[in-house]
């Protein structure tokens, strides 16, 4: 219900593809008492600061110009009539003045999580922030060889991409010009192949480091870094207890796993 009374439903005719990444700065461990120029959180904070400060390419379709034409009718939104004629130019405008607005325009990137030290007076050799990152559906051949160009030159050593999901019985589910299933199952598994193969020569670095763990299942356990059920895992001694903290030593891989020395 706007302001002035008027009920409006709104109906999802398509939906983002949701994307995380997971970026990670690396710098000198040392004491707090001695700042550090190559301090990984502060490089980390630099880096969140200027994603969240770009404005994201804006992309248009035949729906969302359907949609600010109409929702311009409404009383709460006229100021937006003025701004229609030119609504590529004019999105940065609309978008500083309405966020929900702003995130129809483009693909959108939000920090959600963040992991650095362990204790305050400690400058951690690693920081870590996670991204939402939700990309507007419809991408063409010409924007996934450029996001495959941005996964080798950007080299996340974490991130995960996800299939677009039709759901039945929306407007979206028969509209024209989605990528075809074989080409989304194709591009998903290129992406992957660009992603498995940056983590694997990451992976081979750690071998020889020493982390610490913690043991989630018998001979099966985690590192600070990854997500339960989401990211690698780190084979360990069956002998460790279950539930509790270890220092272990990398000694070997597999694909995006990590074994410990015995």
């Amino acid at each position: 219900m706007t302001d002035d009374g008027a009920e409006v439903f709104q109906i999802q005719t398509s939906e983002k593809v949701p994307t995380r990444v997971i970026l990670v700065a690396r710098g000198s461990a040392g004491h707090g008492s001695l700042p550090r120029k190559d301090n990984a959180v502060a490089h980390l904070s630099d880096a969140i600061s200027k994603l969240t400060k770009a404005y994201m390419p804006v992309q248009l379709n035949t729906t969302t110009r359907r949609y600010f034409t109409e929702l311009a009718k409404l009383n709460e939104y006229k100021w937006l009539q003025p701004l229609l004629p030119k609504l590529e130019a004019n999105a940065n405008e609309i978008g500083d003045r309405d966020s929900e607005l702003d995130a129809q325009f483009r693909t959108t990137v939000s920090p959600t999580m963040l992991r650095a030290g362990m204790k305050v007076n400690v400058i951690p050799n690693q920081a870590e922030a996670q991204l939402d990152v939700r990309r507007l559906p419809g991408e063409t051949k010409e924007d996934f060889a450029e996001l495959l160009q941005f996964i080798r030159e950007t080299k996340f050593e974490r991130a995960g991409v996800f299939r677009y999901s039709s759901e039945e019985g929306t407007k979206a589910y028969k509209l024209e010009g989605r990528v075809h299933h074989k080409t989304c199952e194709s591009r998903w598994n290129q992406a992957m192949r660009e992603l498995q193969g940056i983590a694997e020569e990451f992976n081979a670095t750690q071998v020889q480091r020493t982390m610490r763990v913690l043991v989630e299942k018998p001979g099966i356990a985690r590192t600070e870094m990854d997500a339960p059920e989401i990211d690698g895992t780190v084979f360990v001694d069956q002998g460790l207890p279950v539930g509790e903290f270890a220092e272990v030593t990398i000694g070997d891989w597999r694909g995006y796993d990590l074994v410990a020395a015995r």
